[in-house]
């Protein structure tokens, strides 16, 4: 299996793009802008098939609408995170110079999901806190885990809007994640990459969090 991360404007997210070692197909993970994509997809000659949204945030989605005219690839989100993607009353957001076009999901995902993408096999995690349908994606076979917003090295995403709950965000994390057997790889949508076992051991969001709760 191979990845590539691109880190893209305006907020340095971190665009996953993933394929088997001689697919042509591919999966993009939170395409935050859509030029680099597409530009790496012309160069490594593959095709789009799936996007897969962890959460519903701008700087995560802005290259949504632009990858799905230009590939036809199929768009998955949690159904809590839908409105994000196609707001009635702003069609397009301008930010820092970038648009947001207003898209339509293909489905929605939920916990427990099995996505069959691109020859890979995807395990759907549902953990709201940051947005109410916020969403990592698992791969077994490579211990791999893409976190979006839910979970940094070292930290954990924001949950003081409207729509999110640091309480919420650390039950995520403890019964969603760190439940999970043996040793994974944890992408996330800012910044490098971490250890889960780690991040149990020593995680300060958590550690802070579970002295609240006792």
């Amino acid at each position: 299996m191979q990845m590539k991360k691109l880190v893209c404007d305006p907020l340095s997210v971190n665009t996953y793009i993933i394929h088997e070692d001689n697919g042509k197909d591919c999966v993009v993970i939170d395409p935050g802008v859509a030029e680099p994509v597409l530009t790496y997809l012309r160069n490594m000659h593959l095709r789009c098939s799936h996007l897969l949204l962890t959460h519903g945030h701008y700087d995560h989605v802005l290259g949504v609408a632009a990858l799905q005219k230009s590939t036809g690839a199929k768009v998955f989100i949690h159904r809590e995170d839908d409105g994000y993607l196609h707001s009635g009353d702003v069609p397009r957001i301008v930010y820092d110079g970038y648009v947001m076009e207003s898209c339509t999901p293909d489905g929605f995902v939920d916990d427990g999901d099995i996505l069959y993408a691109a020859g890979l096999e995807l395990r759907v995690i549902h953990v709201p806190g940051h947005t109410l349908g916020s969403v990592c994606y698992l791969i077994e076979k490579a211990r791999m885990i893409f976190t979006g917003d839910t979970i940094f090295h070292q930290d954990a995403g924001r949950a003081d809007s409207q729509k999110s709950s640091y309480a919420m965000l650390y039950g995520s994390i403890v019964n969603k994640l760190f439940t999970l057997q043996g040793e994974y790889t944890l992408y996330p949508g800012h910044m490098e990459e971490g250890s889960l076992e780690e991040e149990r051991r020593n995680n300060p969001f958590v550690r802070y969090w579970r002295r609240i709760q006792e």
